[in-house]
């Protein structure tokens, strides 16, 4: 489940009870939770009051934003645009696709950034909202991937041996870190971001 904590008064609030929340995306304005609820052998994608009252008796129920076609269908890893508009997620979606889905907040329009049999994961948002990052292991071996949200076009960013993961993109837009694998482990690494 999910818990608020409250570093200034060091309280703790309890936003979920018995839905099996995990992958908490806190929005830009900080009024809001996307995280995956599972339930039902599939996972969907929901948001919750960030601030929730702390009687359970008045916490509102979670929204869903995304409940995939499939009886199994799953969503994972949300993260928020920006602007606050769109929420970014992973799906496994029914015939085994595991891709990239933005849904629109208010309208709940999905647009699929992905749909192939790569198995692409942990999406995150440039500081513009221009583009959004992710893995995936389309060339056999996972990378990270961008995608222009305004041009709807993919390009490979890194080209590694041993697999490059969950990538974080720098305030500024010009770095980005991520996990890689290399001969001795997992590690950190981080790249400058010049498009060629």
């Amino acid at each position: 489940d999910l818990v608020y904590w409250d570093h200034t008064s060091d309280r703790e609030v309890r936003l979920t009870r018995g839905q099996r929340a995990r992958d908490p995306a806190v929005s830009p304005d900080e009024r809001e939770v996307a995280f995956s609820m599972n339930g039902e052998g599939r996972s969907v994608l929901a948001v919750i009051p960030l601030r929730a009252d702390p009687d359970p008796a008045h916490r509102p129920d979670p929204v869903v934003l995304w409940r995939g076609p499939g009886r199994f269908d799953q969503a994972f890893q949300p993260a928020w645009s920006p602007d606050g508009r769109h929420v970014a997620f992973s799906a496994w979606r029914t015939g085994g696709y595991r891709d990239i889905l933005v849904v629109e907040r208010r309208s709940g329009a999905v647009t699929e950034v992905t749909h192939d049999r790569a198995i692409d994961g942990s999406p995150r948002w440039s500081p513009d909202g221009a583009r959004l990052y992710f893995d995936s292991d389309r060339t056999g071996i996972s990378n990270l991937y961008a995608y222009d949200w305004a041009e709807r076009e993919l390009w490979q960013v890194t080209n590694v041996d041993g697999g490059a993961f969950e990538v974080t993109v720098s305030p500024d837009g010009r770095r980005l870190a991520y996990h890689g694998f290399v001969g001795t482990g997992y590690g950190r690494a981080r790249l400058p971001f010049p498009r060629d």
